[in-house]
């Protein structure tokens, strides 16, 4: 009996030890890796006629193009010289040309990679649309996934890697340009509890983006302040865990019948559209349980914390212009976009 109680409690003690030691193979990081915070004072950025809530943006040599919700059309081009809006493109809808909505929305060289969640489709657009007076809805490629996922990112000219939606799938799924899925990789972090797999796919939500500098991507966690890194097959190369070290909170919940769900109540939130910005990558992070999201993080090609700016205003989304070292951002409470200069 004295054995098998000792046997229980080493148990009982390694138990411990895994739980408080956090995420597996991941290295800690805190805040002081970070440095002192950047402080930035946001200035107006001169755009006129601004959407009603842009929420993603991305530059493109002197213009600046905005995905906008609550609006008859979704995409806004500006000239970020002069300040003017030059189109608008893309109409709220389900026919041709048309779309319900944006989750990814990013450059690639000459073209912008948009994806909606609501149809589950990807669509390649040369970036010359946008300025086009009249261009054709042909000019809209969309292809269908022939899996569900999230968290889109384009990892090569024909290859594009999301978060499977499916909990009884594995992590990643890769898909060639037009959808086609090619191949489904990758295991859930494990920080020493036993989760269901609905509860693994909503607690490792997250957002994906890729490095071409290094043939890397990234996968940045919205509810524990997760980072890892990946190469373009989806082996785990690094993973760290800060700077807050906190672990996502959910759990399932019966419905009824068959029906269950995963809640996410009292989690915090933490890392928010990571964006490549040369060979580093910078991402929104919030770190609490509240609309805070005025901390930009930096972090070099391998994953190491590197500096952060704390911004006067809580933002919505960002875009980086890398010619001319330059931030523009959507404020929380009126939605102006203003911008900043990085070194």
């Amino acid at each position: 009996m004295k054995k098998l109680l000792i046997l229980s409690f080493s148990i009982m003690m390694i138990s411990s030890r895994r739980q408080s030691g956090g995420y597996k193979d991941a290295t800690l990081f805190s805040w002081e890796a970070l440095g002192d915070p950047v402080e930035i004072t946001l200035q107006p950025a001169g755009i006129q006629d601004i959407p009603l809530m842009a929420r993603k943006m991305v530059v493109h040599d002197s213009l600046l193009i905005a995905y906008s919700m609550g609006s008859e059309n979704l995409i806004y081009t500006y000239n970020l010289n002069t300040g003017e809006k030059l189109n608008e493109h893309i109409s709220y809808g389900s026919g041709p040309g048309e779309m319900i909505g944006i989750s990814a929305f990013e450059k690639r060289d000459s073209l912008l990679f948009i994806s909606c969640i609501e149809t589950q489709s990807i669509s390649f657009i040369h970036l010359s649309y946008f300025t086009a007076d009249n261009p054709s809805v042909e000019d809209i490629s969309r292809f269908y996934l022939e899996d569900d996922a999230d968290g889109l990112t384009p990892i090569s000219a024909d290859q594009v890697v999301g978060l499977s939606f499916h909990p009884e799938k594995e992590r990643f799924n890769f898909y060639t340009r037009e959808g086609k899925l090619i191949r489904s990789c990758g295991e859930y972090p494990d920080f020493g509890e036993d989760l269901t797999a609905l509860e693994q796919t909503h607690g490792f939500t997250s957002t994906l983006c890729f490095n071409s500098h290094n043939g890397r991507f990234y996968s940045f966690c919205k509810t524990s302040d997760l980072v890892e890194v990946f190469d373009t097959s989806g082996n785990l190369i690094k993973r760290r865990h800060g700077p807050d070290q906190f672990f996502p909170k959910v759990k399932q919940q019966s419905l009824g019948g068959t029906l269950v769900r995963a809640s996410i109540e009292g989690s915090r939130d933490a890392y928010f559209q990571p964006s490549a910005m040369g060979n580093q990558i910078i991402v929104l992070y919030s770190g609490t349980s509240l609309d805070s999201r005025n901390r930009l993080l930096v972090f070099d090609a391998s994953g190491n914390p590197v500096k952060y700016f704390q911004l006067d205003e809580n933002i919505l989304t960002f875009a980086v212009d890398e010619t001319n070292t330059t931030i523009y951002v959507v404020t929380f409470e009126d939605f102006e976009i203003k911008k900043f200069r990085y070194e």
